[in-house]
């Protein structure tokens, strides 16, 4: 008994610890979002792992920027390489000049460069200064993980996917069309608030009854919308080389691989078989079983809405991550066998092996 009370009181340290460690991060993350200078953190590989909101209107006009995407699709990466190898030369200066030039509209970028831990050199990645914004910056949650430093991308836990879901004008990723499309980013674990893709989508057709009874977009609300092709080659930019996720995956990639000008990667997750696979005596893994199962509560407003679907669907991912690993599934290449034996017990309950 005793040992069981010096356990749960270390267990009450370290929460009580980490919260404060949590808060003391908020803070500091309120205070570089509020700056006027932008300020970027990357791994030596030049992925972002930090930005904050001088950084992102800065460079809002080059492409997609966002945490674990690639420094390079919006700034050259060769004058960083050299000076990031300068700065860990012996009496090199804490902050090191850096003359960059925007990979879109080829602006020069006067900017200052230092390591982000001396300690490591330069396996412990880099910050980057840019100028201040001119004018007036959005207002947001900044976006922040030390975490993608750690350099540990093999477990699910720290990769990063985007969470996805459509509405469509019918049930045929064949025939049908999109007429919304939205997303929501997590990296290492956390749902990236604000960091977002959500666009109604012109389907050229009229919507039938049926599915407005769903989803609740009429033809009216198409004014500005893009058209399909527009919508996800924008979408492709933004999604950049994460791993996509969706409940009933087959059903929207169907879409997004008929549809889209650009080619989308041949992986993605299906938040279906993750369900199946965390609770394997259950019979149906709907989105609204699943999320009564783990405890995700949602506005009903919100259900068949393409954000709010996707937002439910990152949601019980994160909640799935720590079921899946209890089971021994913790890297895409586990979650991979793992899905292929299910869908082989599958096929064998229904008779079509063995």
């Amino acid at each position: 008994r005793a040992l069981r009370r010096q356990a749960l009181e270390a267990e009450d340290a370290i929460a009580a610890a980490c919260a404060r460690s949590n808060r003391a991060v908020d803070a500091l993350a309120q205070v570089l979002w509020a700056l006027p200078q932008g300020v970027i953190a990357a791994t030596p590989e030049h992925r972002v792992t930090h930005l904050n909101a001088a950084a992102l209107h800065l460079l809002k006009d080059e492409g997609p920027v966002g945490l674990d995407q690639p420094l390079g699709a919006v700034l050259g990466t060769d004058p960083l390489t050299t000076t990031l190898h300068a700065l860990t030369e012996p009496g090199a200066a804490h902050w090191h000049p850096v003359a960059l030039r925007t990979s879109g509209t080829d602006i020069a970028i006067a900017a200052h460069m230092s390591l982000l831990d001396p300690g490591r050199g330069a396996e412990g990645g880099y910050v980057l200064c840019l100028p201040a914004a001119s004018t007036e910056m959005a207002r947001g949650v900044t976006q922040h993980d030390a975490g993608l430093l750690k350099g540990d991308r093999q477990k699910l836990a720290s990769q990063s996917f985007v969470v996805f879901d459509t509405e469509t004008t019918g049930l045929s990723p064949q025939t049908d069309t999109l007429v919304q499309l939205a997303a929501t980013r997590i990296v290492d674990g956390r749902i990236v608030v604000g960091d977002v893709f959500d666009t109604l989508i012109d389907p050229d057709r009229p919507i039938p009854p049926s599915s407005t009874a769903i989803h609740r977009i009429t033809d009216a609300d198409f004014a500005s919308a893009p058209m399909a092709a527009e919508a996800l080659r924008a979408f492709h930019a933004w999604v950049g080389d994460a791993t996509l996720i969706a409940h009933n995956a087959p059903f929207d990639m169907g879409f997004l691989r008929r549809l889209s000008p650009l080619p989308f990667a041949e992986t993605s997750i299906d938040t279906v078989h993750l369900s199946a696979l965390a609770f394997p005596h259950e019979r149906y893994h709907t989105l609204d079983g699943l999320t009564a199962r783990l405890g995700v509560t949602w506005a009903e407003e919100d259900r068949h809405t393409a954000l709010g679907d996707a937002r439910m669907t990152a949601q019980a991912l994160l909640k799935l991550l720590p079921l899946l690993a209890a089971r021994g599934i913790e890297t895409q290449g586990e979650l991979a066998t793992a899905v292929a034996g299910l869908m082989q017990l599958r096929a064998a309950q229904e008779g079509f092996v063995g």
